[in-house]
């Protein structure tokens, strides 16, 4: 990808989308973990996971901002096929962290340990 002025300058797509699927990843990863926890009584772990996954998606959206940032610059972002993806798959590591999260408390209170 080209500097739409004179300065030519390589945004690296590519990369960026394997970085926002890795922490993605690692978000839905710490989402399915925090509903094995909780199954297991273990609710304080499962929000600390559930505050991992959540640190792991803000790293990705940290990733996407810097794209939004070069276009924003004038920069030109190439969408491809392997962004589409990245952005896929961190929306549903996102929708998997706020369903997590409402098992959890689900399961805190069915467990009676609700606050």
């Amino acid at each position: 990808m080209e500097n739409q002025g004179n300065n030519s300058e390589v945004i690296d797509v590519d990369s960026v989308a394997m970085s926002i699927i890795a922490y993605g990843g690692d978000a839905r990863s710490y989402a399915v973990q925090a509903i094995s926890l909780a199954k297991k009584n273990q609710i304080d772990q499962a929000l600390e996971a559930i505050e991992e996954g959540k640190r792991s998606a803000h790293s990705a959206h940290n990733e996407q901002f810097s794209l939004i940032s070069s276009y924003a610059d004038g920069r030109k972002v190439e969408n491809n096929i392997l962004l589409s993806h990245a952005m896929g798959h961190l929306m549903c590591a996102e929708l998997a962290l706020e369903m997590s999260a409402e098992m959890v408390e689900l399961y805190s209170r069915l467990n009676g340990q609700e606050d």
